[in-house]
């Protein structure tokens, strides 16, 4: 009633592609109660065919579908130029992604950060030009990335991987109770 979504998240969907359960996971997905999932290729080696299909196959049967790009080894992520960001992207919005996260890590070193947790402005510019900030949520588990990305973009700038002991913080950032500068 409050409008929340609750997703599955993307490791149970790479547990289930591996598995060969794709199938089991839509179905206990929907018996749980999950309005939504997410397709993510982060550990799993997942042809991006395939990923697109899953993308197509959960939004079929009615999911609100979140996909990720990137991958969680940081050697494997940096192999992803900015190029290949931008076509998965696109092809996994086309495919009917609702939202596409893109991948940080815990320790948010990788993606559109650097090894140091800092924002790389050029590839964030380029991504945000061909998106927009509507289709993009960003992973931002450092506080400092938080509030950069909040001060630098705006309050209604999507993160995600915020540590809950973080999101009080965050959110107080966000309206304007906390030090940053936000635009409306």
């Amino acid at each position: 009633k409050n409008n929340v979504i609750s997703c599955t998240g993307g490791t149970l969907f790479e547990i289930a592609y591996a598995q060969n359960c794709v199938d089991d996971f839509f179905s206990s997905a929907k018996d749980y109660g999950f309005d939504s999932v997410e397709i993510s290729d982060g550990v799993v080696d997942i042809p991006f065919n395939d990923k697109i299909r899953m993308i197509k196959k959960a939004k079929k049967l009615g999911f609100i579908v979140f996909s990720e790009v990137g991958k969680k080894d940081s050697i494997e992520d940096q192999h992803l130029l900015l190029e290949d960001r931008i076509d998965q992207i696109r092809a996994e919005l086309d495919a009917g992604a609702f939202k596409v996260v893109l991948e940080a890590r815990e320790n948010g070193s990788q993606g559109i950060y650097d090894d140091s947790g800092e924002v790389i402005p050029g590839l964030l510019d380029a991504l945000i030009n061909e998106f927009g900030l509507e289709s993009l949520i960003f992973e931002a588990p450092l506080v400092s990335q938080q509030t950069w990305l909040i001060s630098n973009l705006g309050n209604t700038v999507n993160l995600g991987n915020i540590n809950p002991l973080d999101a009080l913080s965050t959110e107080t950032l966000r309206t304007g109770f906390r030090a940053g500068k936000t635009r409306q």
